[in-house]
């Protein structure tokens, strides 16, 4: 079992043992108390069409306290989708349990209103916004299915509007929203009834870089303002790094996790970097390090890593001189999420390997006994 304390450095795990629990606040009986508490999550999808079973989600297991942000990183393929999925419900494991606020997920679902569902909000990669209703609307749709009452619901929405800067988009229709103004309306939505969960799957894909800063921020307010736990699945570095902890996910297993600042001390303070003319084979690249020099260095896409935080200044200029003078180009700057990520894996965030799909969301409404298929993949 990992601990992720508040103020403490990190405790990481091998590519085996996906254990993670944030150090979690304690209820009047002394019993820990976490948000989010997923036990041994384990998903396979059914062999369909040419495609052999695959194996999404491998024995998963995370807890997450009250009140922190945390992002699953990790490429296309690795099982976020269908981690988030399996926690909102919307997806039954192969075996496992999902206990939200320390409620059982399936407890009391007579409706929306008694189930403990009723506390996630989620926003998946696709908004299911109506394009031809209002924006007052289509949350005051969502507020309905909630059970909240008419007036009640009327005040949240202008309050979360006005909170969002969308006060003046109450009456316009979805459909003539920018689709930066849209996903903001997605995330009012998935707020409307006030949960204490926040869950986005990948909710920034095909937005522009102003609308993408935009709406992180705006959710960096929400957060701050309504004390939620978020738990955010993203591929870009630079969003994980604006959450508290973060754990890095690698064909449906977790492979490291920790706060940003740990993640990037474990592979050192200062990043060599060797851009070579080759994209994919390190042995036709046009610059490689020396035989007895390689298990130092890492190699992805036409690049050279390795860090040199422990060698001296003398050290470093000895290394890069040759480059200077053959004119290879290299970059020395600090750690970053990906290098973890290539030091863990061996791969990039951005490998086109790994950016397989997950299956759609049809495909994934089975139950157990649908997902018994034999011949399963690894790949």
């Amino acid at each position: 079992m990992i601990d992720w304390p508040r103020n403490a450095g990190p405790h990481m795990t091998s590519a085996s043992d996906h254990h993670i629990s944030i150090q979690a606040d304690r209820d009047e009986t002394g019993t820990e108390s976490f948000a989010i508490d997923v036990e041994s999550i384990r998903v396979t999808y059914p062999a369909r069409r040419k495609q052999p079973a695959r194996h999404a989600v491998r024995g998963v297991t995370l807890r997450i306290p009250p009140g922190q942000r945390v992002a699953l990183l990790g490429p296309n393929g690795s099982g976020k989708s269908t981690l988030l999925r399996t926690i909102c419900g919307r997806l039954t494991p192969d075996n496992g349990h999902v206990r939200l606020l320390n409620r059982d997920l399936d407890s009391v679902e007579t409706d929306a209103r008694g189930s403990v569902r009723g506390a996630l909000g989620v926003v998946f990669q696709d908004d299911s916004l109506d394009p031809f209703f209002s924006v007052r609307d289509n949350l005051l749709q969502h507020a309905r299915f909630f059970g909240m009452e008419p007036k009640l619901a009327r005040r949240r929405i202008h309050e979360i509007l006005k909170q969002s800067g969308l006060a003046d988009r109450e009456d316009a229709l979805v459909r003539t929203l920018s689709q930066g103004l849209a996903r903001r309306v997605d995330l009012c939505r998935a707020l409307v009834h006030e949960p204490e969960i926040l869950l986005l799957d990948e909710p920034t894909v095909g937005l522009d870089p102003g609308a993408r800063r935009a709406f992180l921020d705006l959710l960096d307010h929400l957060h701050e303002t309504r004390n939620l736990t978020v738990l955010m699945s993203t591929h870009l570095t630079d969003e994980a790094d604006r959450q508290d902890q973060v754990i890095l996910m690698h064909e449906g297993e977790i492979v490291a996790d920790g706060s940003p600042t740990e993640l990037r001390h474990e592979v050192g303070d200062r990043i060599l970097t060797v851009l070579t003319e080759s994209g994919s084979d390190h042995d036709s690249a046009s610059w490689s390090p020396e035989p007895d020099q390689r298990p130092a260095w890492r190699y992805r896409r036409g690049l050279w890593v390795r860090a040199i935080d422990k060698l001296n200044a003398a050290e470093v200029a000895q290394m890069t001189r040759p480059l200077i003078e053959t004119g290879v180009a290299f970059t020395i700057a600090p750690a970053t999420l990906e290098d973890v990520f290539l030091q863990r894996t061996g791969r990039s965030l951005r490998d086109e390997g790994e950016r397989q799909t997950e299956p759609p969301i049809d495909d994934e409404q089975t139950d157990r006994s649908d997902r018994s298929a034999t011949g399963v993949s690894t790949a």
